[in-house]
């Protein structure tokens, strides 16, 4: 799908990234359609860290177009909520069929496309086949050894944190937790703080892009991972008492998988609104961080 995106777009994406982002709203504005069509907040940071980098955009534009990342990411999990994945061969087939076409653009449109469907499809086959997994007693009994104690806000943090830092997608990993909220394994309750350390166990793609670049490359990095460690503090505090954000989410729907998608949109948008005055606060604490 990103090949296919890079040989539609070529050196444009870079330039329009370039563009329009003029100032703080504009910035927010692409970071965020630019994860909708990456399907990928990991994809829009690195290709940030790479502009960072080479000197083609300044570390305050970098922190709105993280922060619209972290929105445009929700949309995946409202995808798999939802079960938008029974369209999905559909697009896949409508892909296939454009790359025949003898026409350059034609054909890379029909890469986009496909690789669209065939991201989501392997989404669907990786819950199906958790669902039969956890099933088996050895299995099941491991999951909850995992996740019995994940109530407790640090470990459950801690949990989502070290998954999704070794999968290096927060996505992949809301998958899973949809999955096992579907089969009646996890509840929102459990499932809430290992979603807030989902998005701190992503932030290892960004660091590891930036480990051969330079220190403002690696301080753009260091934006994305206290934008999400801030976040996942604010939201842990008005998920205990006397807040209880998860029986608000709970009168939202009843279906564990919505309320799980629903969390994803509150942490990300929430994080974003929290955050964005304070920009340039976060910009000057990476460099403290990791000073010139």
């Amino acid at each position: 799908m990103r090949e296919g995106l890079g040989n539609l777009a070529g050196k444009r994406l870079e330039s329009v990234l370039r563009q329009m982002t003029a100032n703080s709203f504009s910035s927010l504005f692409v970071g965020v359609i630019i994860t909708m069509i990456l399907q990928s907040s990991s994809a829009t940071t690195v290709l940030v860290i790479g502009l960072v980098d080479a000197g083609l955009m300044t570390l305050v534009k970098a922190c709105f177009v993280m922060m619209g990342a972290n929105v445009g990411t929700t949309a995946t999990g409202l995808l798999l909520a939802f079960k938008t994945t029974d369209y999905m061969p559909i697009l896949v087939l409508i892909g296939v069929f454009l790359m025949f076409s003898k026409k350059k653009k034609i054909k890379e449109t029909g890469q986009m496309v496909s690789g669209l469907g065939i991201l989501f499809m392997g989404m669907w086959v990786m819950s199906s086949a958790m669902s039969h997994l956890a099933n088996l007693p050895t299995i099941h009994q491991f999951l909850l050894i995992i996740f019995q104690d994940t109530k407790n806000p640090l470990w459950g943090i801690l949990v989502g944190t070290l998954i999704a830092g070794i999968m290096q997608s927060s996505t992949a990993l809301i998958a899973i937790l949809i999955s096992m909220g579907r089969m009646g394994i996890l509840e929102l309750d459990s499932a809430i703080y290992i979603l807030y350390g989902s998005n701190i166990g992503t932030c290892v793609t960004a660091f590891l892009a930036s480990m051969r670049a330079s220190r403002v490359a690696k301080q753009a990095a260091m934006i994305h991972l206290l934008f999400n460690l801030i976040g996942s503090f604010l939201f842990a505090l008005i998920t205990m008492p006397p807040f209880s954000l998860a029986d608000w989410i709970r009168q939202i729907t009843g279906d564990v998988a919505g309320q799980l998608a629903w969390t994803h949109i509150l942490f990300n948008i929430g994080t974003t609104l929290f955050l964005f005055p304070f920009a340039k606060y976060l910009v000057h604490s990476a460099k403290s961080l990791i000073p010139d």
